[in-house]
Order: structure tokens, then sequence, then C-alpha cells
């Protein structure tokens, strides 16, 4: 009969692997790599000691793209061969929750239900198709949580178990910094064991167990410190703008969102709040079902596995980088096995009342993460940007002088670049590389005229993360014209006629002004505006601004278009750049250049216009005086023809 069992445990545990990755390799290749995933590939192609360096300045240690690198050696480069090794450590992730769950509820079949429950999460399906390395993270996490369990569990081959578990706790680190968060939970799993065994054993027993933990994890820790003194100040590089404040409770909404699948991958898609009764249900109920049986062991230690690294994460971002863009819930994926494990272990309960409220966890978990399986796979408005179409759009219309210019490296769009064989020379980036600011178009300006281009077609993505002063958009612009956009998602692809040829820089096209001060410190040194325009035409401004002081709030600017008769004909009211580059934070003596569009009325009667700036509160509404009287300035005309 056992042995009956056993087999139709493993017949119901193969199938559910089955599925699993059957789920994960779905439509695997189908989308377009993306920004993030294009790095992978640029980073896999590098020789292993030029990868060590330049993950070295990276957030994500040098790991998952050493093994990328070798399994495209095997494998080649297709989205499918990319992706594949995801989808794989998924689906072994998926055999670890069944094994972990089994372990902790000493029940098969709560390692069925958790690891059904894990095979369909749309967290875990959505990165188990993403070329990067967070389903790795996910795998050698649990792993390693598993083999720490069974160590604890055993009285004999403990020490091959603490072993491994260390082992595995250093690789999830070496392919995420945020594993190390796993390692508190850690810690408060031994020290509960250990605590229990003090009763039983003494201060002997507890320090045996303490200690067996210890060294082979100090061991594995080493590694992961030899790698961040080489790589020191790497996860810290300054990203050149400013996030909004990380705040504990606001960045632990964003991975409930994301567990809930209100998030998919970089998308907050509109669902109603059931989603977090739906939580609630599942994870109180599963709570209350072990709670009510005092099986406060698994209870405790799946807890500790879910909200330790939760909090020891958020709280450390909170602390160290407030105002850096440094989390997402990515970064935490490993959590998620273990909420399917605490919820798991719950729906196996043999009594009444605790295997009810336990299915009724399960069944309300499955209902939250259920339709998340055709979102991730079906859903257009969770799909990755289409980077694949964008390049073929912008490769198919390439005349001989045109060329191309990402602001901001995208190694994606160079995937597909070098796919379709379009000219290398001809893609440009501004700046190289996955980091760095943009403070001068001089640079790319000049590549373009070394190419003697007539047209430029820019590729934008998050371009403002790069160049929030538009330098190369507005520069473009004040040296010929737009003929038109295309976009793919949040992939911009406007395309730009030269009519001056060489391009010159704005500093050269900028006219200096005696510097004119708004308020205590905020000084309009130069300023960029077309001579003429035609109603229903777009009129582009650009402002050069000096912090003379720090400035101690974040002010809005007008630009008014006022006609003769002394009436605002259109206006544009804005912070000067973006919330990115608050002028709270500009540097005393920094010059920026501030790019302003406005739309002309098509009804626009023709003449002469003012075009008038000035700066106000925009909690009050009240205008920063101007040195000199004032609260306004008049930096320009403008012809209507």
């Amino acid at each position: 009969m056992a042995s009956s069992e056993r087999r139709r445990y493993a017949g119901l545990t193969l199938a559910l692997l089955v599925i699993a990755f059957a789920l994960r390799v779905w439509a695997l290749g189908a989308q377009s790599l993306w920004f993030d995933e294009g790095w992978s590939w640029h980073l896999a192609r590098l020789p292993l000691a030029e990868m060590a360096a330049v993950t070295a300045g990276d957030r994500s240690p040098a790991l998952y793209y050493g093994l990328l690198h070798g399994w495209m050696t095997l494998a080649g480069d297709s989205e499918f061969a990319l992706r594949a090794p995801s989808a794989l450590a998924d689906t072994l992730t998926t055999a670890a929750v069944i094994a972990l769950s089994a372990q902790l509820a000493r029940s098969r079949r709560a390692g069925l239900f958790a690891g059904g429950l894990y095979a369909v999460c749309g967290f875990a399906l959505w990165y188990a198709g993403e070329a990067r390395m967070y389903a790795l993270v996910a795998m050698f996490a649990t792993l390693s949580s598993l083999a720490l369990l069974r160590a604890l569990s055993r009285p004999t081959g403990a020490g091959r178990c603490y072993a491994a578990s260390a082992v595995l706790l250093a690789a999830a680190i070496h392919c995420h910094y945020y594993a190390v968060f796993l390692l508190p939970a850690h810690v408060a799993v031994v020290a509960g064991v250990a605590w229990r065994a003090r009763a039983a054993q003494g201060w002997p027993g507890a320090w045996c167990i303490a200690r067996a933990w210890f060294r082979p994890t100090a061991l594995a820790t080493l590694t992961v410190l030899a790698w961040l003194l080489f790589a020191r100040g790497g996860f810290a590089y300054d990203d050149g703008f400013v996030f909004p404040l990380n705040t504990v409770a606001g960045r632990l909404l964003e991975f409930a969102e994301m567990l809930g699948g209100v998030r998919v991958g970089q998308e907050r898609l509109a669902r109603s709040d059931v989603w977090g009764v739906l939580l609630g249900v599942a994870l109180g109920a599963a709570c209350a079902a072990l709670a009510l049986l005092k099986r406060w062991r698994p209870l405790l230690m799946a807890l500790a596995l879910i909200a330790l690294p939760l909090l020891a994460a958020t709280v450390a971002v909170r602390l160290v980088y407030p105002e850096r863009s440094v989390f997402h819930p990515r970064y935490l994926i490993y959590v998620v096995p273990m909420v399917a494990v605490l919820v798991g272990q719950a729906g196996a309960m043999r009594t009444r009342v605790a295997r009810g409220l336990g299915l009724l966890g399960v069944i309300a978990l499955a209902a939250l993460w259920l339709p998340g399986v055709l979102t991730v796979k079906t859903d257009p408005r969770a799909a990755r940007d289409d980077t694949r179409a964008a390049v073929a759009h912008v490769a198919e219309a390439l005349a001989a002088d045109d060329v191309v210019v990402m602001v901001r490296d995208n190694f994606a769009a160079r995937f597909y670049w070098a796919q379709l064989g379009a000219p290398a020379g001809r893609l440009l980036a501004a700046p190289e590389g996955l980091h760095g600011v943009l403070t001068d178009e001089g640079p790319v300006l000049g590549q373009i005229a070394a190419l003697d281009a007539r047209r430029v077609r820019l590729f934008l993505w998050q371009d403002d993360v790069v160049d929030a002063e538009k330098r190369v958009e507005t520069a473009l612009q004040a040296n010929g014209h737009q003929l038109g956009e295309f976009n793919f998602g949040q992939i911009r692809l406007p395309l730009y006629a030269l009519e001056r040829r060489p391009p010159v820089s704005m500093a050269g096209l900028m006219t200096a002004r005696p510097p004119a001060r708004f308020g205590a410190g905020l000084e309009l040194v130069g300023q960029w505006m077309e001579a003429t325009l035609r109603p229903g035409d777009v009129f582009h401004v650009v402002l050069a601004w000096r912090a003379a002081l720090p400035l101690a709030a974040d002010d809005k600017v007008f630009v008014h278009v006022v006609g003769a008769d002394g009436q605002i004909a259109f206006q544009r009211d804005k912070q000067p750049l973006s919330a990115l580059q608050p002028m709270t934070r500009w540097s005393p003596g920094r010059t920026v250049h501030d790019p302003y569009t406005l739309l002309a009325p098509p009804t626009l009667a023709p003449g002469e216009y003012r075009v008038v700036v000035g700066v106000y509160d925009p909690q009050t509404g009240q205008r920063r005086a101007l040195a000199g009287g004032g609260d306004s300035l008049v930096v320009g005309v403008v012809l209507v023809r």
C-alpha cells in the first residue's frame, strides 16, 4: 500500500512538473526582448574577465551572466534560447516548493497543493519567461531554504545539508544582491530551532546547531565579501536623478500588488480591489489553519521566510538609499515560493475546521493566481515593449544618409539590429553603455556630422533617465525640423531632417543674457526659441537656468506667448526638467537646459507675439519676484505667419 501511494505521489509530482514546465515554455520566444534582456545578452557575450569587470559596476553580480555565457555556447541566442534557463530554473523551483512544503507539513499532499499553486503564479511565470537572473535567484534561494530545513530536522547527514544551504544561498547572492535579505530569515529559523534544542539538550545542544550552520554559511559568505571588495561602489552608483522617496509601506504595497497580479513586469494593470481581499483571505486562512492545530514550527518558519526578507529589504532601502531607484518587487522573487509553501501546507490539514480553513486559503490563492496565467501569456497590456518590431520599422525605412541615435544605449535594439544585418555604423548611442547621464550633446552631434547624415531617427526608451534636459531632441529640432514620429508602446521613434549641417550644439545656438534672478537664487542665463511658426504648429523654447544658491523649493515655470493686446494666446506651465531632476537638488553653479513645447492654436492670428517667462510656487500660485522689479520677463518674440 505504501509503495502504491509513493508511486501515485511520484506520478502526481511528475505531472505537476510537466504542467509547470509547459506553462513556462508556452510562447517563450514569442515576445520581443526588452531593454534589460538586451543587457543580459550583451554581458553574456563578453569574455569572462571583461564580464566581471563590467558587472562590478552594475547592481547585479556576475554569476547569472557567466551561466548564460556557457548556455549560449550550446543553445545559441534566440529569444527562446536566452529565456530557457529561466524557464528550467523555475520548473526546478516548483519541485523545491513541493519538497519544502512536504518537509514542513510532513505531508505529501501539502507538497502537491503548494506546487500546484506555484505552478500557476503569474509573478513566477513572468520572470520564468525573461532572460534575467530572477528565476535563478528564486531557485537557488528556495533550494537553500529546503536544504537548511532538512539539516535542522535530521540527526545525521546535517553537515552536508548545511553546506549545501550555504553554497546555494551564496549562489543566489552572486546572482542578485537582494538575495542577502534571505540571510536574516535563515538566522531566525536556526535561532528558533536552537532555542528549542536548548530546552531538551541544554546550551551545548543549541550551540552545536548554531555552529553547524554558521561555519559553512560564513565560508560561503566570504565569497560574497570578496566580490563586494572587487565591485565596491558598483551597487551604489549615482543614477543622476532623484527617485520618489522609498517608504517601507510603499515598497511592501508594490510587492503585494505584484504578488496579487496587479503589477506584471513593468506595468500596473487596472484590476478591482478584490485582489487584496483574496490575498488576505489566502494568507489569513492558512495561518489560522496552522495555528488551530498548533503547528507553530511550520507556521513560524514559513512566516519568517516570507516576512523577514521583505522587512529587511524595505527597511534597508529606506534607511540607506531613500531616494535611489534601487528597489523592485522582482528583486525579492524568492519570497513567492514561500507564500505557496505556507498556503499549500495549510491545505493538507486533517481536522475538519482546520482543513476547511486551509482549503479556503488554497482556493483564494488559486482564484487570485490562475487568471494571471492568461494575463502573462496573452494580455497585450502586459506584453513587453516590442523592440523587435520597432527596430524592423527603423531598419526598413533607413536611407543611405540616415543615422539612428539611441538616447540610452539599448542592447535589445542592438540585438535585433544585428539580426537584421543593418549597418552597424549607422546605429549610435548617447551615452554609450548602461550607465551615465548625458550632459553634452556635442559628441553625438559630431558623430552625426562625421557620417554626413541628412536625417536622424531617434530610438527613445526611458530616455529621461539619461537625458532629462532633452539635449539631443532639442539640438535636432534647433538644427532642423521633425518629420514625424512612430511609437511602439513606450518606444518613441521621432525622425528629424537636418537643415544646418554640420549640426551645432545648443551652447552655440543659445542666446546668452545677463542673469535674471527669480526669487532667492534661480537665474535665467540664456534662451533659444524658434523665430517663426504657423497656426497649429508646435513652438519650441529652451531656457537655460542656473542655481546661484541652493534652491529651497521645487517651483514651476510658465512660458506665455502674449499678443499685441496683452492677452495670452497660448502657454505652458511645468516644473523645470522633471520630477527626476527637482530644483532643490540642482548644484549651485550648474546650468541646465530646460525645454518647453507649446501647441499654437490653429486659429492663431498672424503677427508678432512676445514670449514671457516667470516662476511661481505651485502650492500657492505666488510668483517669485524678479530682481530689479516685476515677476515676469520678456525673453523674445516669435512671428506667426
